[in-house]
């Protein structure tokens, strides 16, 4: 072997094992829940539980609104939480709401 192929061998094992490491970190991670107190949030009425909106605030919220019947929600149907579009990299809880709700068609 010269020594051209054994840099090329080298470098592509060093960047599988490093790709192989930094997938396995992602598996483990903790997604990142939108809290009530970001700003968009606040703006946009957020809150984590749908039964906890203020009706006098937003009065036409009905109990049948939550993020997993959002057009918005990216999420799988029957998982408890999921990506949200408006919150970019940040899920929300199947159950949560916001004033930006749009039933899924």
């Amino acid at each position: 072997m010269n020594d051209q192929n054994r840099r090329v061998f080298l470098l592509s094992q060093v960047a599988t094992g490093s790709a192989l490491l930094l997938s396995a970190g992602a598996a483990h991670a903790q997604p990142v829940m939108v809290s009530e107190k970001d700003p968009t949030a606040v703006a946009l009425g957020y809150t984590a539980d749908s039964a906890r909106v203020n009706p006098k605030r937003f009065p036409n919220h009905t109990s049948a609104q939550k993020c997993g019947s959002c057009q918005l929600y990216a999420g799988r149907a029957g998982d408890g939480f999921g990506d949200c579009r408006i919150f970019t990299g940040k899920q929300v809880p199947a159950i949560g709401w916001c004033s930006a709700y749009v039933l899924k068609s």
